[in-house]
């Protein structure tokens, strides 16, 4: 008898393919590829590899090559090796992209590469170890333009060809970082502020911005003009009686501005001053006198206005028998109010004088009475007047009227004492 031996001692065989990879491209297996392997008789039992990198030469578009060898060992220790070729392309140095201007806001501005571009290579970037034969370097040049706020990044990156020609290529890509956002502020509100005594002005003292807030400056500030010409928030002297408005303007590092307007009105707060006269006054043919309240001033002023306007009441209401009129019928009770002029009657000669008030006002209230409750708070009279007595003296300076019996012919004989005969004359009086 005998025995028979049978032996595997094939290795495995590999399947290497070369291939040719952008400089950039990822070299690794899971990238590139595995070559495939076969074994006569048995499993494969491990595969391996190293690499041996060289560079190319450069009388080739070949920056490096990569041998990439692989190991096999089957289950009888059988092995097979195989060299993968992977040619890396060196790049020309035109091909390479550089990256593009950037735009950052000043709120957490970051110029890291990472973010605002790197050199790339068909949209790879080119990493500082690289298979490229390539150095990529850059420098920094900043130019402040606006404190330390808004800024310009001169990047000037360098790419030299280090592998062969020790050519560079140089480009500048500019980042700027900038602040075009205007402040934000909260305006104050209208204002309101009264005359100074005895003038047609006053003094505004303007309220600061409750707050200005910023996205980038810490401390931005603010300025105001004013429609009548003043700056700042005051104290401003000689403002004249009436509408005005004050722009606040906030303005950050970088020239950013946003405004406001608010209204300022400065209200003449001061009533005239009112000075009467005492009058005499003569009942007419009717037995009545009219007073009308511009003849009992005696110079009244104010401090704003030229024109005032007047109107009159008597002390004693209901006077003459009502002759002043009830300005209210609707109203309970006999209502006598302010009006153009006042009215007397020949029953109060021998009362006299008689009083008056005079009510000087510096706005128009109007013709005929004027509603009381126009000058209270909330009525367009209110504050605008001020009152003086007065004294009015009645006088009947108008002679009886006498109308005497017709002419007759008498003797000498007739009595020229007897009335009846003769007649008496017919007397009429305005006021008896």
């Amino acid at each position: 008898s005998g025995f028979v031996a049978i032996e595997d001692n094939l290795p495995p065989v590999f399947d290497c393919l070369g291939t040719s990879i952008f400089c950039t491209s990822d070299t690794s297996v899971a990238s590139i590829g595995q070559p495939a392997v076969m074994d006569n008789c048995s499993n494969i039992m491990s595969i391996t590899y190293y690499d041996i990198i060289e560079e190319g030469d450069c009388d080739f578009p070949v920056a490096y090559v990569i041998s990439r060898v692989w190991t096999a060992q089957d289950e009888s220790g059988n092995v097979g090796t195989c060299i993968q070729s992977i040619l890396v392309e060196r790049p020309d140095l035109e091909e390479l992209v550089f990256p593009v201007d950037v735009n950052l806001d000043c709120v957490d501005a970051d110029a890291d590469p990472r973010l605002t571009g790197v050199p790339t290579l068909e949209g790879i970037p080119i990493p500082d170890v690289n298979f490229c034969g390539v150095e990529v370097t850059y420098l920094d040049d900043t130019t402040f333009l606006c404190t330390t706020i808004g800024y310009q990044i001169e990047r000037i990156w360098n790419i030299t060809d280090v592998q062969c020609t020790s050519n560079s290529r140089i480009v500048s890509q500019f980042i700027v970082i900038s602040d075009d956002t205007p402040p934000v502020m909260e305006c104050p509100g209208d204002v309101v502020f009264g005359s100074s005594v005895g003038t047609c002005t006053g003094v505004v003292t303007l309220p600061a911005p409750a707050q200005i807030f910023d996205n980038c400056d810490a401390n931005p500030t603010y300025v105001v003009t004013t429609s009548w010409g003043g700056t700042g928030l005051g104290p401003h002297t000689g403002v004249e009686v009436g509408q005005h408005t004050a722009t606040y303007i906030a303005l950050d590092e970088c020239g950013n501005t946003s405004e406001c307007v608010i209204n300022v009105t400065v209200e003449d707060t001061e009533t005239p001053a009112a000075v009467c006269e005492d009058l005499t006054a003569a009942v007419n043919s009717a037995g009545y006198a009219f007073v009308f309240a511009s003849t009992i001033d005696e110079g009244s002023f104010d401090n704003c206005q030229d024109r005032l306007y007047y109107k009159v009441k008597r002390v004693e209401l209901a006077a003459c028998d009502g002759i002043n009129g009830d300005d209210a019928p609707g109203i309970d009770g006999y209502q006598e109010w302010f009006d153009d002029m006042a009215i007397f009657c020949c029953d109060e000669i021998d009362l006299t004088p008689r009083m008056v008030t005079l009510r000087v006002y510096d706005v128009d209230p109007g013709s005929g009475p004027v509603d009381p409750s126009r000058e209270q708070p909330g009525g367009d009279l209110f504050g605008r007047y001020s009152d003086c007595m007065s004294t009015v003296t009645l006088q009947d300076k108008i002679p009886p009227v006498m109308k005497c019996a017709p002419s007759i012919t008498i003797t000498c004989k007739d009595d020229l004492t007897d009335l009846d005969v003769y007649g008496v004359p017919q007397v009429a009086d305005n006021c008896s």
